[in-house]
């Protein structure tokens, strides 16, 4: 059996309101994550997929239920920087996590802070850097690099602390397709080379096509949790909750609606080539 990294049990959480009830952005919210694995969460603006991701990782606390990480409580304050160790976020923006001139001393900035000695620093920023395909540009200015370069710092930040589970979210949303193609491809490389857990917070629907798993949020609650080929065979559903589908699945459904039927669901381009060839 598999053995269970994360567990989000029951959770509800709500933000103050200058009403007189508090805004609910999460309604009983339960899964649990297995290690190693590819999780995409994907929902409208304002579904609770933000909100979630601060959860997991400690920066928020629910009001009810209980986030497990690794076991760890995340309402336990005594073990508030092992779960955030454990657990790296990485946010939308990258400038938000670039805090110094340099590239390597950006890297190596939170080991300092946790008292990790030189020579271990040193070994840890190199490893990161190599891991994200960024050693080349240890002694750049991060301000000079693309967006795309400037997101794989950031996560070799969070790589340098050594995770078991990394938390991206919307981590692609502010890069052009080259820059999200590049930084999914070298997340992807990192969870299978590192066995890494990856939760994948996106709107964009061909990046959650390629996870391993798909959970879709609505209105603060899970609506749907499944593999992608099974979620989006859902798509006027996914519709109705204001959520789009990858470009094959359109054009497999527009051929469809033309009298040619698929004898599949196809996830990403290649598959939808395959499916196109085996009708002859």
């Amino acid at each position: 059996m598999a053995e269970i990294v994360l567990s989000v049990e029951d959770v509800s959480y709500s933000y103050a309101s200058m009403d007189e009830e508090d805004v609910k952005a999460l309604k009983n919210v339960s899964f649990d994550v297995e290690r190693g694995s590819f999780v995409a969460i994907i929902g409208h603006n304002g579904s609770g997929k933000s909100t979630l991701a601060k959860l997991l990782n400690g920066l928020f606390l629910p009001k009810e239920g209980r986030v497990l990480v690794l076991g760890m409580d995340t309402q336990d304050e005594d073990l508030t920087w092992q779960i955030r160790q454990n657990a790296g976020l990485v946010f939308q923006n990258p400038d938000n996590q670039l805090v110094t001139t340099i590239v390597e001393e950006d890297v190596a900035f939170g080991l300092e802070n946790l008292g990790i000695l030189p020579a271990d620093i040193r070994v840890r920023v190199d490893e990161a850097l190599e891991a994200v395909g960024m050693e080349a540009f240890a002694m750049a200015a991060p301000h000079m690099l693309s967006g795309g370069q400037k997101q794989r710092i950031a996560i070799a930040g969070i790589l340098a602390m050594q995770p078991q589970i990394l938390i991206f979210d919307e981590s692609t949303a502010m890069l052009d397709p080259m820059g999200r193609r590049e930084v999914l491809s070298a997340v992807r490389k990192l969870q299978q080379t590192k066995d890494l857990t990856v939760l994948w917070i996106t709107h964009f629907m061909d990046e959650a096509a390629q996870a391993d798993r798909v959970i879709v949020m609505d209105g603060g609650r899970i609506v749907m949790d499944d593999t992608p080929q099974q979620i989006f065979r859902r798509a006027d559903e996914l519709e109705q909750i204001a959520l789009d589908v990858p470009m094959s699945v359109k054009i497999a459904r527009e051929m469809q609606k033309n009298g040619v039927e698929l004898d599949c669901v196809p996830i990403g381009m290649q598959a939808l080539a395959e499916a196109v060839c085996r009708l002859k």
